[in-house]
Formats: C-alpha cells, sequence, structure tokens
C-alpha cells in the first residue's frame, strides 16, 4: 500500500497550478499592472510556501535524527491493521528482521508477539484513545529466540489517518541479571541459614543487627527475632568494649577481620566463651553492613590448656615410664636368659641320659664278660692246685678266654667311641670355643652322639655322605642347631605318626660355603605359623614340653653367631625342610647379642671335670 499523501504536499500542488493559470486571464481582464500585482503576490506567497516547506524538511530531518538515534526501538504502523510503516535502526539488531521485509506487516505476520492476545488488547486500548507506558511485553526474533522488553505507546493522527508509534527498551538483560541477583539472594539466604558456624549481620551506621543464623541463635542462647535491630552492646555480648570499637574502626578502614580472638558472653547461656570472629563490609539493598562469623573455641583452648599441664609434667613421667620399661625389660631379659639355661640344660640332660643309657650295654657286657674270666680263672686256678687240671680243660679255657675278650674289647670300644664323640660335643656345646674341623666328621659324631633318641624307636635318623670339607667356625652352636632340629622334628614333626624319617644332606656350594638341608617326612607346618616359627616364645605345644625357644636360638646362632641364614618350607601333610646356608669361615668377631645368647649355655655341665669313666 502506498504511503499517504501529506496535506502540506496537497496545499502546495495547488498554490503552484494557480500560480501557472493566474497571469493569462489577469492579463485580458486588467491589463498589465493587474497581472504584474498578481505576479507580486504570487511570488510573495511562493516565498512564503519555499520557507515553510524549509521549515518543514528541517522539522522532518530533526525528526528522523531523533528517530534514529534514540537507543530504544522505535516502530511507526497504521492504526487499524498494524501495518509497519516505518522502523528505527534498531528494529534489525534487536529482533533480527531486515527492514525491507518487514514494511507493510504487521506483528502477526511473521509472529512477533509472544502473546497474540496480548498484543491485540493492547492495540484496542491505543484506538480508543489511550496510550500504554512501560508495559513488559515479550517479543520474538527472527531465531526464535524471546526478548522481553517494556512498551510504551501512543496513538498519533496525520490528517484523517491514524497511527501509532510505539517504542521498545530491551530488558532481556536487566531481567538477567534481577532473576541472577535473586537466585544469589536465595543462595546467600540458604546458606546463612545452614551454617554450621554463627552468623550475624550487623548495621555500620548503627551497628544494629539486621538478622543471625541458627547457630548464632544456639551459640548465644537468643532468637533472632529478638536480637533484630539492637546492637551487641545492647545485648551485652562484648566483654571487653574497647576491643569492639577496634574490630568496627578496622572494618570501617576496609579492613577484614581474619580469625581474631575474642572473649563473649552469652546472655541466654552461662559463662563467657572464647570465640574467633572473622568480619568483612557487605552492601545490602543499598546499606553498608558487616557480616560476621563467630566460632566457638571454648573447649579447644581447655584442651590444649590439659595439654600444656601433660607437657609440662610429660618429661617426669616419660622418665618413670622408662624406669618402669627399663626394669620390666631386664626382667624379661633375666626371664629369657634363664629359659636358654633350663633349655640348654634340659637338651644336656636328655643327651647325658641318653648317653647313659647307650653306655650300660657295652659297659654292662664288659663286666659280665669280666665276672666270667674271673670266675673261670679261679676255678682254674684251684683245678692246678688240686693236681685235676687236664689239657683238655685248659684248651677249653684258654679258647672261651680268647672269645671272651675279644667281645670285652668291642664293647669297650663302642664305650670307648661314645665317651670320645659325647666328650667332644659336650666340650663344643658348653663353650664358645672356636676351631677347626671337618664337616662331615662332625656330623657324624653328632649324629652317634645323638643316636640314643633314635635307637629302639620307629624314626630313622639319616646322613647323606660329604667330601672333606674344613670348617673355621663354632662346632658348639652348629651343634646345637643340629641338636634342637631333630628336637624339634621328633616333638611336632612326627607327633601322632607310627613311623617317620630324618635325613642330614650335606652338600658343597660355591667356593666358602656349605649347605645342610635337614629334611622330615612328618606333619608339616600350616602356612599361618610358618612365618612365625622363628618367633621367641611361639609354640603350639604350649603346657606339652615346648618352650618357644628352639627354633628361635637356632635362628639368632645360624644368622649372627655363625654369619649365615637359616629358610624353611613346609606343606601340612607334606613334611618340613630347614636349609642351613654357613660360610666355611665364620665371622671374625659375632654380634654382642650372640655372645649373650650363648652366655646361657656356660654354666652348664663341664665334662672336663667328670674324668674318666671306665
Amino acid at each position: 500500500m502506498p504511503d499517504p499523501v501529506s496535506p502540506g504536499l496537497l496545499v502546495s500542488a495547488l498554490l503552484l497550478a494557480l500560480a501557472a493559470l493566474a497571469p493569462a486571464a489577469w492579463a485580458r481582464r486588467h491589463g498589465r499592472d493587474e497581472a504584474r500585482r498578481l505576479d507580486e503576490l504570487l511570488q510573495a506567497e511562493t516565498a512564503r510556501r519555499q520557507a515553510a516547506e524549509h521549515a518543514l524538511d528541517e522539522a522532518h530531518a530533526r525528526f528522523a535524527g531523533l528517530f534514529e538515534l534514540l537507543p530504544e526501538l522505535l516502530v511507526l504502523s497504521t492504526g487499524e491493521e498494524g501495518r509497519l510503516i516505518d522502523m528505527n535502526h534498531n528494529w534489525t539488531s534487536l529482533l533480527g528482521y531486515r527492514r525491507d521485509e518487514s514494511l507493510g506487516r504487521s506483528g502477526d505476520d511473521f509472529g512477533l508477539w509472544g502473546s497474540p492476545d496480548e498484543a491485540r488488547g493492547i492495540r484496542a486500548e491505543l484506538r480508543a484513545g489511550g496510550t500504554v507506558s512501560k508495559r513488559p511485553v515479550t517479543l520474538r526474533r527472527s531465531d526464535g529466540v524471546a526478548v522481553e522488553a517494556l512498551l510504551s505507546a501512543r496513538p498519533l493522527q496525520i490528517g484523517a489517518r491514524s497511527y501509532i508509534i510505539t517504542a521498545y527498551r530491551d530488558i532481556t538483560a536487566e531481567l538477567a541479571a534481577t532473576r541472577r541477583l535473586t537466585e544469589s539472594e536465595t543462595r546467600f539466604a540458604a546458606i546463612f541459614n545452614s551454617a554450621p558456624c554463627a552468623l550475624s549481620l550487623t548495621r555500620m551506621s548503627d551497628r544494629g543487627h539486621v538478622d543471625a543464623n541458627p547457630a548464632w541463635e544456639q551459640l548465644f542462647g537468643l532468637d533472632r527475632s529478638a536480637v533484630r535491630n539492637r546492637s551487641a552492646i545492647e545485648l551485652g555480648l562484648w566483654v571487653d568494649l574497647a576491643e569492639q570499637r577496634a574490630v568496627y574502626a578496622r572494618l570501617a578502614g576496609k579492613e577484614h577481620i581474619v580469625q581474631r580472638e575474642v572473649q563473649l558472653h552469652r546472655p541466654g547461656r552461662q559463662g563467657i566463651a572464647t570465640c574467633l570472629i572473622s568480619g568483612r563490609l557487605l552492601n545490602v539493598d543499598g546499606e553498608e553492613c558487616a557480616l560476621w562469623s563467630v566460632v566457638d573455641i571454648t573447649e579447644l583452648r581447655r584442651i590444649q590448656r590439659d595439654i600444656e599441664e601433660l607437657n609440662r609434667t610429660l618429661e617426669q613421667r616419660v622418665a618413670e615410664r622408662t624406669a618402669e620399661l627399663s626394669s620390666a625389660l631386664d626382667a624379661l631379659r633375666h626371664t629369657q636368659e634363664e629359659l636358654i639355661r633350663n633349655d640348654k640344660m634340659a637338651a644336656l640332660g636328655s643327651l647325658v641320659a641318653g648317653i647313659a643309657h647307650e653306655l650300660n650295654t657295652p659297659i654292662g657286657n664288659s663286666v659280665t664278660i669280666a665276672t666270667t674270666l674271673a670266675a673261670h680263672a679261679r676255678e682254674l686256678g684251684e683245678q692246678h692246685a688240686a693236681g685235676r687240671l687236664r689239657r683238655s680243660d685248659f684248651d677249653s679255657h684258654l679258647e672261651a678266654t680268647r672269645e671272651a675278650t675279644g667281645l670285652l674289647m668291642r664293647s669297650l670300644s663302642r664305650a670307648e667311641e661314645l665317651v670320645r664323640s659325647f666328650k667332644q660335643v659336650a666340650v663344643d656345646q658348653t663353650s664358645e670355643q672356636r676351631r677347626r674341623f671337618e664337616l662331615g666328621g662332625f656330623l657324624h659324631e653328632m649324629a652317634i652322639t645323638l643316636s640314643p633318641m633314635f635307637k629302639n624307636g620307629p624314626y630313622l635318623l639319616e646322613i647323606a655322605p660329604l667330601d672333606p670339607v674344613d670348617m673355621d667356625s663354632y662346632p658348639g652352636a652348629l651343634g646345637q642347631i643340629f641338636t634342637n632340629l631333630l628336637s624339634n622334628a621328633l616333638l611336632h614333626a612326627f607327633d601322632g605318626r607310627p613311623r617317620g624319617r630324618i635325613r642330614v644332606i650335606p652338600r658343597q656350594l660355591e667356593p666358602g660355603w656349605v649347605e645342610i638341608c635337614f629334611d622330615d617326612d612328618g606333619n608339616g607346618i600350616p602356612a599361618a605359623n610358618l612365618r612365625r616359627i622363628f618367633d621367641p616364645f611361639f609354640t603350639t605345644r604350649l603346657g606339652k614340653g615346648g618352650s618357644g625357644l628352639g627354633l628361635h636360638i637356632v635362628y639368632n646362632l645360624a644368622t649372627r653367631l655363625l654369619g649365615g641364614r637359616i629358610d624353611v618350607s613346609s606343606a601340612p601333610g607334606q613334611g618340613s625342610r630347614f636349609v642351613l646356608s654357613l660360610p666355611c669361615t665364620a665371622p671374625a668377631s659375632p654380634p654382642d647379642d650372640s655372645r649373650q645368647l650363648r652366655a646361657a649355655s656356660q654354666d652348664a655341665l663341664n665334662f672336663e671335670d667328670i674324668g674318666p669313666i671306665i
């Protein structure tokens, strides 16, 4: 639809038409003078018309400039249909539509209004002669995004035509900021009210309370509604008023208060609380306020005082406790030494009993043979004195004597071997003497000495042969290891078994090292006990003959005095294996605790003092 014609333009056109026709008519009627006056009149009218047009052009230019420069979106539309006549540059930037595609169309044609019914209601108000001011509306951009705006509109009459001039101010960002502010205030209120520490808000102007959270109410025993608009001085919170003035002065100087320790009364409760306060300035609804946090550390300070008091007496209590522990340690060490000594004495006693029992046979045989020989000799002497000695009797006596002396020599040789082996083993086990010895011969002597433990029993001891290996070590410690491992096997490995076998397998390792394996086919060791087997006083036969020190002594002698190591492997029902690895030359100076460990055996029997047995 073409733009409406301005009334001013119609007047101008009419005047120009009259100016073109008037001179000829007047010339014919009135002559030249009249024509000249008319010409002057027309020239004056033309000048006035040109001045009016110039003023109109200037007004139009001012309106156009204002129309384009305003930050709001301005739209000129028809009053009836609402078709768009003109709009300023904000039309495209705000709504995304091009100007050329929008002219001549109404907002309903491209879905401009978020609520078409609301748009029709606004147009009805304007047609009735009313105006609309700052009405919140929702517009739709060309991309479908909603735009929140404030609409102001008024009707405009130009000639016979009605128009509507509308201004839109974009408030999308303002509404978003308002929503964010509201959300922030909601979050602040939620945090403020649910915080576990006491929080309060006071005005800087009169120091009156604006609000307090439930934790603050709990701490001071006051209801938040009862403290609003009342200062801390009115409530009697501060013990030291000078402290309060100093704190507020620092806040007024734009400083933050961080963890300052103060004394505060608790009006709704008894006593004075020691608190840490923190404060900072906030602007609340245009008013300067202080946000306070209060942490009650009364109990913490009491505990600290108790700790300080304990620390003051700590040195004395440590000294007393150290003396008690030292006394207990000495008693424990003495008890351990006694147990080790008793264990050694029991082992030696068992060894002596076994050897004594073993010696009974050859010595008894020798006594019997000697007694028989003495009786035969006495009988032969009597026969000779009576003259009844016959040659056959003498020959028979000689033959019996030869047989008896042979048996006597074998019995005495066996006794001598037992005594010699036992004597060397006993001397080694009751001293710390270091000497050179051959390993195979030493193991053979140990087997002879310990043979009574296996004689006439269901258990066998086998020692594998070994090429000569010279040792420079402590045979007593090695013998004790040998004895303890065999005793441990007899006590634990074969418990409840009708038979069993122990094999001792020595072998040469790399130069300077030997290995001795003690294998048995007994019950084995549970996995739970395997890692504790060398611990002192660990035994599965407590009260049944087990002291729990045998394998602990073995471990200490092997790793410390002899400078080697001992390992164990076992599985229930599959026997056990102890592997002793030793250097052929023991360390030059054993650790002190090894000497203390062996000192317990120095008071045992000294077989050098016994003298000859036979």
